[in-house]
């Protein structure tokens, strides 16, 4: 249906032609504009943050290749050094402060190298030699394992007792499997920035001390100062430990901790290698990168910074700049695509004049053909269109017609064919239902006979398990009755023997305890043999304390009381004798008494043992009287129980007769009920083929019927549109 507004299309807005053609120009005009420049964008941002990375890994390469070739050289100037035959041998030959007391005011003792041998001189004068030449060595150290003596250079004193094996920096070269090691950074005296290189003294694989140099490198702060990275780059470098070593922006944070710069710092150092993070600090966004020290032996990282705005500057401008051109291009392509558009928007507009008068129906419309171009042959194929189309209306509009009169009679017909097969079809529906109804009938009777033949079935063999097994039962009971005897049998024996074991059980109890009793007496007798014992020991003693005092009136007596004093000392002897035997005895008498004390307790033991084994013989023989008692009485249950299973076995008999035969008939009733089931399921066969092509037939012709109306009121339809059309004479 037209709108009466011009400008609505379809319930929608109309847009004009030439603004969608302006449209697809500057489209058109700014795709290429916007692939460009987008590319261009892209390698100008690549190379931009290529060249700082490039920038970054540079500044940190070229400060680690120096450092690292610096420390090598004085690592292998100290490996040297050690070498040499007057430091092998200095073991033993430089001054121990171990046993030396304070010479100074400041109760230390004075480093002199010419007092303790010319050795000692000649190693400070070898390290005076070096420390001179590299104004990177502040010192030397020397010193020796065998008595923890040192030797600095410059000289400098030591306290009372100082063992240099019990230093860290000693121990820690000692303890390495290296025979070189560097230290971690740590910040001197003086404040600057030093390391230490320890090596092992050793002499035919044998350890002689360590000799250590001390290496300044407060140098490289301003080395990585003069690394200046873009407007706001910064170099960080840290040890293993995170201690600062150098700070291009904050030079007084060098020794500090990388985390005291702020928490964020702590994130940053556990990175990967090369690794863009991204923090904000002070309300500006960085961007941070690690990367690592190639030489191992350091273990040094670096941490590089540049403000994100600085990073992405380079993007930002090129951005923009792309911005501004396609908004160029933009602004030009107006009003081009606006002069373009205005002759084929005129065109267009006659034509839809034209397709409104078509809409109406009239098709003697034409469009004026001016000019040669592609416009003219549009114009000039539209009315040749127009013209075909009108005279395939004409015709249509005769076949129409004829087409509504075959259509009315087909119509009429198929009609009464349907009605007609409708009827048939619900007959043979009704039959098929009742053939159904039959058929579900007899199978459910051939089901219920199948059912009852295979429980007859089950029934007989269950007659023939139960004939079996009355079978074996009869013949366990009869053995049961036998065992049952024999057992009686057995246990008359028994019941004779458990009285003799009784028997012998008493003789056993009185036995063990008169030997138990026996035992006690005699613990109790040898109590006195200890006291006798004891008794000899103080008669020795007393017969020696007799002698003693004879010998010294002997010797009161003088040559008179010679003879005495042999006698008395004679008597000594006997009673140390006597004392010696008399423990012997007591040590025996003992020893003999804990094994009689050990036996009387044992016999006290064995005598409720054998109490106890007197009660179970007595137990066991009032058991084995009831078991007696129960067999006999379980000798006549099980020949009433013999008696009943052969009456049980005589009426399964008569049972199993009866099912036999029943399950030979009923074989018979179900061979005819299958034979009826098989005709009734090929009657059904037919019928659902009947039906299926009654069904097949009555579709075909409500179908056909359905046609032919539709066929009749598209005709109708077509005729009046065709009347529709205004057509030239």
């Amino acid at each position: 249906m037209k709108n009466s507004n011009s400008n609505i299309v379809n319930g929608k807005k109309k847009i004009p032609l030439k603004f969608k053609y302006a449209i697809i120009i500057i489209v058109l005009a700014a795709i290429p504009a916007i692939s460009v420049g987008v590319g261009a964008y892209l390698y100008i941002v690549n190379q931009s943050y290529e060249k700082l990375d490039s920038a970054f890994y540079d500044a940190a390469s070229e400060f680690d290749s120096n450092l690292g070739i610096f420390l090598d050289n004085l690592s292998k100037l100290n490996s040297s050094i050690v070498k040499s035959d007057l430091i092998k041998n200095a073991n033993g030959k430089i001054t121990s402060y171990i046993n030396l007391k304070a010479d100074e005011p400041d109760g230390t003792v004075k480093m002199n190298p010419a007092a303790f041998g010319k050795e000692e001189k000649e190693i400070y004068d070898m390290m005076k030699t070096f420390v001179d030449s590299y104004d990177s060595i502040p010192y030397m150290t020397v010193a020796t394992e065998i008595d923890g003596g040192i030797l600095i250079y410059p000289a400098t004193n030591r306290k009372p007792g100082y063992d240099a094996r019990t230093r860290s920096w000693y121990k820690n070269c000692v303890e390495n499997e290296s025979e070189q090691i560097l230290s971690d950074l740590y910040i001197s005296s003086s404040n600057d920035i030093t390391v230490e290189i320890t090596d092992k003294i050793l002499l035919n694989g044998k350890l002689q001390g360590v000799f250590s140099t001390s290496v300044n490198l407060s140098y490289i702060k301003d080395i990585i100062a003069q690394k200046a990275i873009g407007k706001t780059g910064a170099i960080i470098a840290i040890d293993k430990t995170g201690a600062i070593i150098a700070h291009t922006k904050s030079p007084e944070s060098v020794g500090k901790d990388i985390n005291s710069l702020g928490s964020e710092y702590a994130e940053i150092v556990q990175a990967e290698d090369g690794q863009n993070i991204y923090k904000t600090i002070d309300s500006k966004k960085y961007i941070f990168k690690l990367i690592s020290s190639q030489n191992k032996k350091l273990g040094w990282r670096y941490i590089l910074i540049l403000e994100y705005d600085e990073y992405t500057e380079v993007g930002r401008k090129v951005l923009y700049r792309l911005i501004f051109v396609i908004v160029l291009i933009i602004i030009f392509s107006i009003p081009i695509s606006y002069l373009m558009s205005l002759k084929i928007v005129k065109l267009l507009k006659k034509i839809g004049t034209a397709m409104a008068g078509i809409e109406t129906g009239d098709l003697t419309t034409y469009l004026p053909v001016d000019g040669n171009d592609e416009i003219g042959q549009i114009s000039e194929y539209f009315n040749r269109t127009i013209e075909k189309i009108g005279d395939s209306i004409k015709s249509i509009g005769t076949n129409a017609s004829i087409m509504k009169n075959v259509g009315e009679e087909l119509s009429a017909n198929m009609m009464e064919t349907a009605a007609t097969v409708n009827q048939m079809t619900t007959d043979i529906e009704d039959t098929k239902e009742q053939i159904m109804k039959q058929s579900y009938g007899v199978k459910d009777t051939a089901s219920a006979i199948q059912e009852m033949i295979e429980t007859i079935k089950q029934l007989d063999s269950h007659i023939e398990m139960q004939t079996a097994s009355i079978s074996d039962s009869s013949s366990a009971v009869e053995q049961m009755v036998a065992n049952i005897q024999s057992v009686n049998t057995i246990l008359q024996k028994n019941k004779t023997l458990i009285e003799k074991l009784e028997e012998k059980s008493n003789d056993v109890k009185e036995s063990v305890t008169y030997t138990a009793r026996v035992t006690q007496e005699i613990s109790a007798e040898s109590d006195g043999l200890l006291e006798a014992s004891s008794v000899i020991q103080h008669i020795a003693s007393q017969t020696n304390l007799l002698a003693m005092n004879a010998a010294i009136e002997a010797a009161h007596a003088g040559e008179a009381g010679k003879g005495f004093a042999v006698v008395s000392d004679e008597i000594r002897k006997l009673a140390e004798e006597s004392s010696l035997q008399g423990k012997n005895i007591t040590s025996v008498l003992k020893a003999l008494k804990a094994k009689i004390d050990k036996i009387a307790d044992d016999s006290v033991n064995a005598e409720k043992i054998v109490n106890e084994s007197f009660q179970l013989t007595e137990a066991v023989k009032m058991q084995e009287d009831t078991i007696l008692n129960a067999m006999l009485e379980q000798n006549e249950g099980s020949g009433l129980l013999l008696n009943s299973v052969s009456d049980i076995s005589a009426v399964t008999d008569e049972v199993k007769s009866g099912s036999s035969e029943m399950l030979v008939n009923s074989d018979k009733v179900l061979s005819e009920i299958n034979n009826l089931t098989s005709v009734t399921e090929k009657i059904i066969i037919d019928m659902n083929a009947i039906a299926s092509g009654v069904v097949q037939i009555n579709n075909a012709v409500n179908e056909v019927n359905g046609i032919a109306q539709k066929n009749k009121l598209g005709t109708e339809n077509l005729f009046m549109e065709v009347n529709k059309f205004k057509l030239k004479r």
